[in-house]
């Protein structure tokens, strides 16, 4: 029997010296060479299927024993599937214990959950302040010490440390040190601010009102100021910290936050009235209008819907589109027959410097879209907009809001259109019971063409213009007229408002809620549609503040 041929790593093996040996052994190794061959692409391809198995050297020992070449592949083979196997456990033990680690800290976690701080106690072993914790679900038997480190519940510290505060106000020396008390676990800015909201509550409204009026009335250089909030912080936090009260200190911390409040709200109501005064500029880029409040801390009127022209409600048209026009070349007195405002039967309007030449109760027809006339046509004032700065400014009478000059206007000049929403008369009638019982009127009835039974009402509480602030007054200084450009339905006229005579600047202007706005000359025609208000008890009707000399002492 021939021995074997072992296969070693070294490839030093000794082999027979006859020719016959020799050829036989080069045919056993190709033969084994082959066999390898297989073997090695088997094992490749458990490799790429079991990635994170570790195979060690294929042959690792010699094995004489071995009758032949398949019980050594057969030993490797093994080799590699107990190497695989152990990994395989390996792997699932590691894994089965993290699971069960963060499992059980999942538990510890849940279970470990702080009730209620009990005591304080500085430990000298230890050297730092130990507090006495229940858990939640766990009996007073497992109640522990615990450093503030190991504690995350900062309000029940907080909670613990102000109520141990209480505890020592009224203690005796023997009972303070019984009673020992903690470092105070908050910041200092809460601490500051834990101070102000339990010894200085924010001032009212009303209060900051108050201040604001009394402060208008001194003199710029003798109005209070905002110390630094370096020096407030400071003074806070020492009477915070202080054992002993301080009701002087204390008033004087008061007042200083109640003008840093008062400064805050001023602030933040100028930004807003700036911000509406831009609004409302873009909306009508004509003449430019300003607002201003030195009155009170009251913000922009946004109540109202800024707008610059009329409104239809639902259910109204109103017309854009003139049937006819004149065919002046150059709109003048001399042509005045011919003009719109003669071909409708009425006097030329304006002189020709664009101020009006007629009496109150007149309508106004400038020319309109149809006409030959060019837009630099001395009939042409109304639809050119607004030519002088005007004011929205909070009156100091109690008045609510106005309207001033902020430059001279000649008589006779336009000054403002009234402008709002479009409604029925009927509707109108609802709505000025309303506003009647308010004490306040937006209403005007579109009486020229029919007086009483008019069709419609301009209604400006919810959307207008700057007109919606100008006050009522028994001596004004605007009329008001009906004028008809580019919509000529009779019942649908758009009132403007003229100066009545000379308005200096800063001069609050106004006209008479009471003026009629229809063709007669009568004072029982009022400008809120409910006319019957004028039968009503005279202590029933809003007075009115004007303060000219010829007075009503009622609004309407």
């Amino acid at each position: 029997m021939e021995s074997p041929i072992v296969i070693s790593s070294s490839n030093s093996s000794e082999r027979d010296s006859s020719p016959e040996s020799d050829q036989e052994g080069v045919n056993n190794n190709k033969r084994k060479r082959l066999e390898d061959e297989e073997g090695d692409l088997n094992v490749s391809k458990r490799r790429s299927e079991e990635p994170l198995v570790r195979v060690k050297q294929k042959i690792m020992f010699v094995d004489e024993t071995a009758t032949d070449d398949s019980d050594l592949k057969s030993k490797s083979c093994e080799d590699v599937e107990v190497i695989k196997e152990n990994k395989d456990k390996t792997k699932d033990e590691d894994n089965n214990k993290a699971g069960t680690k963060d499992d059980e800290s999942e538990e510890e976690e849940e279970a470990w959950e702080v009730e209620e701080i009990i005591d304080y106690q500085y430990c000298r072993e230890s050297e730092e302040g130990l507090y006495q914790v229940k858990w939640i679900n766990w009996g007073q038997e497992h109640n522990t010490w615990e450093p503030e480190a190991h504690l995350e519940c900062k309000d029940m510290l907080v909670e613990f440390y102000k109520m141990r505060l209480k505890e020592r106000e009224g203690a005796t020396p023997a009972e303070k040190r019984a009673l020992e008390l903690p470092p105070d676990p908050r910041e200092s800015f809460q601490i500051r601010q834990d101070f102000i909201r339990e010894h200085c509550p924010p001032p009212s409204k009303k209060e900051l009102q108050a201040m604001f009026i009394k402060e208008q009335k001194l003199a710029i250089h003798k109005r209070a100021k905002v110390i630094p909030e370096k020096m407030m912080n400071a003074a806070v936090d020492q009477l915070a910290k202080s054992s002993k009260p301080n009701d002087k200190k204390l008033a004087w911390i008061r007042e200083q936050l109640k003008i840093r409040e008062l400064h805050r709200v001023r602030g933040q109501q100028i930004e807003d009235l700036k911000k509406y005064e831009k609004e409302i500029n873009e909306i009508d880029p004509h003449a430019f209008v300003s607002i201003l409040n030195d009155a009170d801390l009251e913000g922009p009127p946004r109540q109202m819907q800024y707008i610059n022209a009329y409104k239809a409600s639902d259910g109204i048209n109103i017309p854009d589109d003139p049937f006819i026009g004149c065919e002046c070349e150059n709109c003048e007195l001399k042509c005045e027959k011919t003009c719109c405002g003669g071909v409708a039967g009425f006097q030329f309007a304006y002189t020709k410097h664009s101020k009006l030449r007629i009496d109150v109760g007149q309508p106004i027809y400038e020319c309109n879209k149809r006409c030959a006339c060019g837009p630099e046509c001395t009939n042409r004032v109304v639809q050119k907009g607004r030519k002088h700065k005007l004011q929205i400014y909070r009156t100091d009478n109690g008045c609510g809001w106005g309207v001033r000059a902020m430059e001279n206007i000649r008589a006779g000049s336009f000054v403002v259109e009234y402008v709002g929403e479009v409604i029925t008369s009927d509707e109108a009638e609802e709505r000025g019971k309303k506003y009647d019982a308010e004490g306040r009127t937006y209403l005007f009835d579109l009486d020229f063409n029919l007086g009483d039974e008019n069709l419609y009402t301009v209604d400006a509480a919810f959307y207008g213009n700057c007109s919606h602030f100008i006050n009522h007054s028994c001596d004004p200084n605007l009329n008001i007229f009906n004028v008809y450009i580019n919509n000529l339905d009779p019942n649908m006229p758009q009132l403007c408002l003229f100066a009545r005579r000379e308005i200096k600047r800063g001069e609050q202007i106004s006209f008479d809620y009471c003026q009629s706005t229809g063709n007669v000359n009568s004072q029982d025609l009022i400008a809120s549609p409910l006319k019957k208000v004028k039968d009503t008890e005279e202590k029933e009707r809003p007075e009115c503040r004007c303060g000219s000399a010829n007075c009503r002492k009622v609004l309407f």
